[in-house]
């Protein structure tokens, strides 16, 4: 069939679509409601006719064959004449002053963003678009403010507001994704990095070794603390902590190897008989702060040690155990160290009490200079 002509209603409301077939004599109406949005049923015919009144005879086909009597079907339709439409009586009130075909084409512009709101998938363009057409509407139809009319303008301007809200919420969401996003990259590429060094390096003490377990566990747990971000990514965060705990693992059965040896912790005990000699040493509260941080940093090297020899699997228990016991051999002298930085720094503290002891005076005991002179008393 081919497009032959279109009927618009005076009011502006509906609009007839007539299709026609020459070869067959077959015809196609079909009504169009612009507020509706919907094409009404179908009505096939062999001829139609519409008058001036919108009285609209159809003659319905009956068969293909040749007839003598043809079923004729008369419909009242909107599509009246404007000469017909004219001749009738003016109206009154708001919707007539407003005028049919603006309320049609403003009432199809609100129910069409109604249909938006409820039947379109939410993304960043869709809510985009509502604004606009929000926008657009509010301008095109200056009657939509009228309250004889129920002021149709008020759910408008809401709907524009909260589509402008949920698209602020967009921009929010996407760029704490993105910072997300940011943060775990820069936790996946130090894990890359620490991986990297660990695997083509080969520690010959046991700081070194201590020192690469806890690089790799601290930015593991780094990653970890990642998981409470907002709109993290958790599968590729546990992925990436699982790969993690995998490398943690193959590095810590490296590094066993090296512990188990007889001089592992050589380094160890040097460090802690050197802040031992530097604890017994100081003279103020601020020579302290230096050699309490070294024995935090030697303790936090030395438990890690301890967890991730207890996590690991290693077939023979008798390694673990001397591990574990030069571990603890090692920890006890980081304790004695420590004890006796505390010893010092309250023997430091007692001598700033003492009636008559100058303000931040030195807490070791200085000889008094001798007298000039050297003579006895009495003498001249």
């Amino acid at each position: 069939m081919e497009f032959a002509r279109e009927v618009r209603s005076p009011h502006g409301e509906d609009v007839l679509y007539v299709f026609h077939a020459p070869s067959r004599g077959r015809a196609l109406l079909l009504s169009y409601n612009l507020i509706r949005e919907t094409v009404a049923t179908p009505m096939a015919c062999h001829g139609w006719a519409l008058f001036d009144d919108g009285l609209l005879a159809v003659l319905r086909p009956d068969g293909d064959e040749p007839a003598r009597v043809h079923p004729v079907q008369l419909w009242r339709s909107p599509y009246v004449s404007d000469t017909h439409a004219a001749a009738q009586p003016v109206g009154e009130g708001p919707l007539a002053r407003v005028g049919n075909a603006d309320l049609v084409r403003g009432i199809s512009d609100c129910l069409s963003l109604a249909r938006s709101v409820a039947e379109t998938t939410p993304t960043t363009e869709v809510y985009s678009a509502l604004v606009a057409a929000c926008v657009r509407a509010l301008d095109t139809h200056h009657w939509l403010g009228d309250r004889e009319l129920g002021d149709p303008r008020a759910p408008l301007e809401r709907m524009r507001a909260t589509a402008e809200q949920v698209l602020a919420e967009f921009e929010t969401v996407r760029d704490l994704t993105a910072r997300s996003a940011e943060a775990l990259d820069e936790a996946a590429d130090r894990i890359a990095s620490v991986v990297r060094r660990l695997r083509g390096e080969q520690p010959r003490a046991a700081a070194a070794w201590v020192t690469g377990l806890t690089e790799l566990r601290h930015a593991q747990g780094h990653l970890l603390t990642l998981r409470e971000t907002r709109y993290a990514d958790h599968a590729r965060i546990d992925a990436l902590a699982a790969e993690a705990e995998s490398d943690l693992a193959s590095f810590g059965q490296r590094a066993i190897a090296f512990l188990a040896r007889e001089d592992a912790f050589a380094a160890h005990h040097a460090d802690v008989e050197r802040l031992v000699a530097e604890a017994e040493s100081i003279t103020t509260a601020a020579e302290a702060v230096p050699v309490t941080a070294h024995l935090d940093e030697l303790a936090d090297g030395l438990r890690m040690v301890t967890e991730v020899v207890a996590g690991l699997d290693i077939a023979d228990a008798t390694v673990r155990t001397a591990v574990l016991e030069r571990v603890a051999g090692a920890m006890g002298g980081v304790n004695r160290a420590r004890a006796t930085l505390d010893a010092r720094r309250r023997s430091c503290s007692t001598a700033r009490r003492a009636p008559g002891s100058p303000r931040n005076s030195p807490c070791s005991a200085r000889r008094s200079p001798a007298p000039r002179g050297g003579g006895h008393p009495g003498e001249l």
